[in-house]
């Protein structure tokens, strides 16, 4: 099997839609996959490429230049509440596809949990498990698992909600420096973070649902 899973590496190029500074795109390339980053954001690009990535694409998964069925699979991470029509954008993205090519969608979860960063990022919406379901079967793909993560940042996520709602905190700054720097973990923040994410990832494997978390993550297929 593990054989198997490294050829399919070696023969499919991943897609990472919106990759932003390609942070994702780097680790995975680290991590024996093939990707290619879609970007519109030429200063982004400029960071991916410094990172080491050489497959770069500045551009719109819309713009004419992509060809149907021209895309293996596809990663759309925390790109899709960026998108006023969404489902437009997944059926878009589906035409560019190859046959039987799958989709990896994460997005921020609970509309009820939206705070003053999504404010800031311009986010249109965050997603319930079954709207994001909807909305990929609407979209023409076939859901093949879908579940919340990060489950261990609820409740703070949550906290932070109601402190910043009351006032007993202060609204997201992108601009104040003193925020960033006291929101910018430690190391055992993210140390934490990684023991609680590889054992979210094994539930995923073993196809088991996380009943809540601030994040979704859904598998389709074409």
């Amino acid at each position: 099997r593990q054989t198997d899973r490294q050829t399919d590496r070696q023969n499919c190029y991943i897609a990472d839609i919106g990759g932003s500074n390609g942070d994702i795109a780097k680790m995975m390339t680290d991590e024996g996959f093939n990707m290619i980053l879609i970007e519109p954001t030429k200063e982004a690009c400029v960071n991916a490429s410094k990172k080491g990535i050489s497959n770069i694409i500045c551009g719109y998964v819309n713009d004419n230049d992509f060809n149907p069925k021209c895309f293996d699979d596809c990663l759309l991470s925390n790109v899709l509440e960026h998108i006023e029509k969404d489902i437009d954008f997944l059926k878009c993205l589906k035409d560019k596809m190859k046959e039987n090519a799958k989709i990896i969608i994460l997005v921020p979860a609970f509309q009820f949990l939206w705070n003053s960063n999504d404010n800031v990022a311009k986010h249109f919406r965050r997603y319930s498990l079954k709207r994001l379901n909807k909305a990929a079967v609407e979209a023409g793909f076939k859901v093949l698992f879908s579940s919340y993560f990060f489950s261990f940042l609820f409740l703070p996520m949550l906290a932070i909600k109601i402190l910043e709602r009351f006032g007993f905190i202060k609204k997201y700054d992108v601009n104040n420096e003193t925020y960033k720097n006291r929101h910018t973990g430690g190391f055992l923040t993210n140390f934490i973070i990684k023991i609680f994410n590889k054992i979210e990832i094994k539930f995923m494997r073993l196809k088991i649902k996380i009943p809540f978390g601030t994040s979704i993550a859904l598998v389709a297929r074409k």
